[in-house]
């Protein structure tokens, strides 16, 4: 249509554009004459319209154009952000398996743990056992000694273990439940007595004491009168001190730094036995309380704060 339309320009340009009156001076018949006049008027509608069409078509194709430009843009601009969308999700699965592996390794840690200190708790359970069967022997043979009237040559010493383990003297210790002292001066339970779950291995495990954590004052008390009657380092409980009560009763602290008590030593309520030490979890005591060989549950008997 352009190019047709431009031969009709150039053919103007090129001989001039005649009146309109000078091409009906050589017709020699009026027929003639209205023949041309009807073609001329028709050649210019067409024209016209050929105009108006060419403008209207050229107006749609540059609409065409800028929109088809837009979508360009807007495609390229798509395509970029999926390049990025997938960097960052390189990125993001980079750093996902970086996590997973140290999760991994985490568990693999973790899981370590939980056998060491299973491991540790049995080393512990059987502390208690042989504090008992010696009470035991060394009650029986007191009670042996008086029926035989042999009271001034009984000794408490049992075997080879030369401490004198007798809680006779010491004021009650059952009457302190509900109302025990804790010991530390501040602290938050973060591992409770009985079955924990853990989120990270979906694990149960079990806690035979309580483990409390402090910020600052890191001294540890005894709860009541007692004897110490064992000191041990235990793998995944550090430095453990066991003090022996009225009634067979036994408090454990575990986790311990300085320990400032020996055993045989026989102390009083609030009585300093150490420092807390320091663990993956920070500053946190590991108690337990102990009638003969059944665990208690510590929270039942201290003191609401």
């Amino acid at each position: 249509m352009r190019e047709n339309y431009s031969k009709y320009v150039v053919s103007i340009y090129k001989y001039g554009r005649p009146s309109k009156w000078s091409i009906f001076f050589d017709l020699n018949s009026l027929q003639k004459l209205f023949l041309r006049y009807k073609y001329l008027k028709e050649f210019s509608k067409r024209r016209q319209k050929d105009l108006q069409k060419l403008k209207t078509s050229k107006t749609v194709l540059q609409n065409l154009k800028k929109k088809l430009e837009k979508e360009k843009r807007e495609k390229q601009l798509l395509v970029r952000q999926k390049q990025k969308e997938e960097k960052d999700l390189t990125k993001k699965l980079r750093e996902s398996n970086a996590v997973l592996r140290a999760i991994r390794k985490d568990r693999k840690e973790l899981i370590k743990e939980i056998v060491v200190k299973k491991a540790s708790q049995k080393r512990i359970n059987n502390l208690i056992d042989k504090l008992v069967e010696r009470e035991r022997k060394r009650v029986e043979k007191e009670r042996l000694a008086k029926l035989n009237n042999k009271n001034k040559n009984t000794n408490n010493a049992i075997g080879d273990y030369n401490v004198d383990l007798s809680t006779s003297g010491f004021s009650s210790f059952s009457s302190l439940k509900g109302r025990m002292r804790w010991p530390v001066k501040k602290g938050k339970i973060i591992r409770k007595f009985g079955k924990n779950r853990n989120k990270k291995l979906n694990t149960i495990t079990v806690n035979y004491g309580i483990d409390i954590k402090v910020n600052s004052d890191l001294n540890v008390i005894s709860v009541a009168q007692g004897v110490v009657s064992a000191i041990d380092w235990i793998p995944g409980y550090g430095s453990v001190v066991i003090v022996s009560h009225k009634g067979n009763y036994r408090t454990v602290y575990s986790h311990l730094d300085k320990i400032f008590v020996s055993e045989g030593d026989r102390i009083n309520s609030n009585y300093g036995i150490g420092k807390v030490g320091e663990s993956i979890n920070g500053y946190v005591l590991h108690f337990e309380i102990w009638k003969s060989r059944k665990n208690q549950n510590p929270q039942i008997w201290l003191a609401r704060r």
